[in-house]
């Protein structure tokens, strides 16, 4: 069985995208230009050929809201 780290890695080697996993309980407060990690437990943040990393309640976040995503597209 594929566990769900595994699929992020999956879906990392095809998209240049960094993707941030929120367990239950935790959420993104949005205010203005602002994010920040809110809630009752860590995020864990992934990124592309880099062990992911636990992210700790408080957290700006602010740097996902100015990424530039890659995906890789199937087409003709």
């Amino acid at each position: 069985m594929e566990t769900r780290p595994q699929r992020i890695a999956e879906f990392l080697e095809e998209n240049d995208v960094p993707v941030l996993g929120l367990r239950e309980g935790c959420w993104l407060r949005l205010e203005g230009e602002t994010a920040t990690l809110g809630g009752v437990s860590t995020a864990r943040h992934f990124r592309r050929g880099e062990e992911p990393l636990e992210t700790p309640i408080g957290s700006d976040m602010s740097w996902l809201l100015a990424t530039k995503p890659s995906f890789e597209t199937a087409g003709p």
